[in-house]
C-alpha cells in the first residue's frame, strides 16, 4: 500500500538529512568558537581602552572605568 512506499521513502532521506542536519550543528559550533572569541578580543580591546581613557582623564593611576 501507500504507507509502505512512503516509509521507504523517509527512510532513504533520512539518512542525508541527519548528515546533513550533523554538518549544520558542526558549522554553528564552530561558528560560535569563532564568536566566543570575538567576543572575548572585544572586551579585552574594551578593557584597554577604559585604562587608556582613565590615563587621558588625568587620574594617573590607570583604574578602570
Amino acid at each position: 500500500d501507500g504507507s509502505m512506499s512512503r516509509r521507504s521513502a523517509i527512510d532513504s532521506v533520512a539518512p542525508r538529512s541527519n548528515r546533513a542536519a550533523k554538518a549544520i550543528l558542526q558549522h554553528l559550533n564552530d561558528q560560535s568558537c569563532v564568536l566566543g572569541s570575538i567576543a572575548l578580543a572585544i572586551e579585552e580591546v574594551a578593557r584597554l581602552l577604559r585604562t587608556l581613557i582613565c590615563l587621558e582623564v588625568g587620574n594617573g593611576r590607570g583604574e578602570a572605568l
